[in-house]
């Protein structure tokens, strides 16, 4: 998926990958219908695919103010696990070559030396712009409920988190890839109140 911004609806998703935005927008499709019909304005927009807050506002400047917009962020310990997952098995990813020779413990150390740091807070944060509603990925129901009924869905409406955000990672750590993740996001394991659990 890619930001989402719709300016007749005045909503619109900031897409951190594999947080939960492109769940949320096909649950949108599932309950409106009629959603896949209307444009993706940031299609037309100067911006990356996953464009984060900064983008959108030098681009359409005070104008942001006037969206109710979401982002989903995820566990960092469950996030390295499903993006390494997710690039050993897609061959056309850039560093899926490179993955391939990888265990999921060689690429957890090598986040900050061969594999780039992605934080999730310069995507949703900002000193002169925000989010509306920033929500961990595993509050994905209740806070799709909130979304839903924003646009008109009836209250009781309820859909439940899909089976590709609910994953298990415990067991994949050893106490020396926690302490090196824990090291290396901290920042982000500060901002979102992220734990190892």
């Amino acid at each position: 998926m890619a930001t989402y911004l719709n300016k007749d609806l005045c909503f619109g998703l900031i897409d951190v990958p594999f947080s939960g935005a492109s769940q949320a927008l096909n649950s949108m499709y599932s309950v409106f219908p009629d959603f896949k019909q209307r444009r993706n304005d940031a299609a037309s927009l100067p911006i990356p695919v996953h464009a984060s807050i900064t983008d959108l506002h030098r681009v359409i400047g005070s104008a942001i103010f006037d969206y109710f917009l979401v982002a989903f962020v995820r566990n960092t310990f469950e996030l390295l696990l499903v993006r390494y997952n997710f690039v050993k098995s897609n061959p056309r990813h850039p560093d899926h070559e490179r993955c391939l020779l990888y265990t999921f413990e060689d690429y957890v150390f090598a986040e900050g030396q061969t594999v780039r740091i992605r934080e999730q807070h310069p995507m949703v944060l900002s000193e002169t712009s925000g989010v509306t509603l920033i929500a961990n990925s595993r509050c994905f129901s209740n806070v799709l409920r909130e979304i839903l009924t924003e646009l008109g869905a009836p209250p009781e409406i309820f859909i439940p988190r899909p089976p590709e955000l609910c994953i298990s990672y415990r067991e994949y750590y050893s106490e020396t890839m926690r302490e090196h993740v824990s090291k290396v996001y901290a920042e982000d394991i500060k901002k979102f109140g992220f734990e190892f659990d």
